[in-house]
């Protein structure tokens, strides 16, 4: 749900940017959280998607992808995106979540995205990595734990996770 939430208001730029999304997952697992913010996560991490496939559209062949699986890992609920653009060059990867830094052309980014998922997926009591290889794509793994995991009182649970 929450990632359908994000594809719903990123469909315009998935339409004009011609990329494929694809979701697979065979349940659906609820995470207790903030609905909007979770769903920031998301908007973040597929915008950024969309954005390396139209940055590198004259060198692509092709259908652009975006992958979106989730699966049960324990008590966590892990969430794959995965795109096959152009990857971060290696020399970025140790500062992406860091405030104000973006790989994007002056006036395209502000540095934000991925510093606000960083800080909202921890506020979660989850975690958030990044693979990147170059030429075939970048992979984030967020792990957020599951409502039916949580011992202790926390806000309602957000929607269901599916990819």
């Amino acid at each position: 749900e929450l990632a359908n939430g994000a594809l719903r208001i990123l469909s315009g730029a998935v339409k004009e940017a011609g990329v494929e999304v694809l979701q697979d997952s065979a349940e659906e697992f609820a995470v207790c959280g903030d609905q909007s913010q979770l769903t920031l996560v998301f908007l973040n991490i597929i915008k950024n998607a969309i954005d390396a496939h139209e940055e590198n559209r004259a060198r692509r062949t092709g259908a652009a992808h975006v992958w979106i699986t989730a699966c049960a890992r324990g008590t966590n609920v892990e969430v794959r995106i995965k795109d096959d653009g152009p990857g971060i060059p290696d020399g970025h990867l140790n500062q992406i979540f860091d405030p104000f830094f973006t790989t994007k052309p002056p006036g395209q980014g502000t540095g934000m995205g991925l510093s606000s998922v960083y800080r909202i997926v921890a506020a979660h009591g989850g975690t958030v990595h990044v693979r990147s290889y170059s030429e075939a794509g970048t992979e984030f793994v967020l792990r957020l734990p599951r409502a039916t995991a949580l011992s202790e009182p926390h806000p309602e649970p957000a929607p269901a996770l599916s990819a």
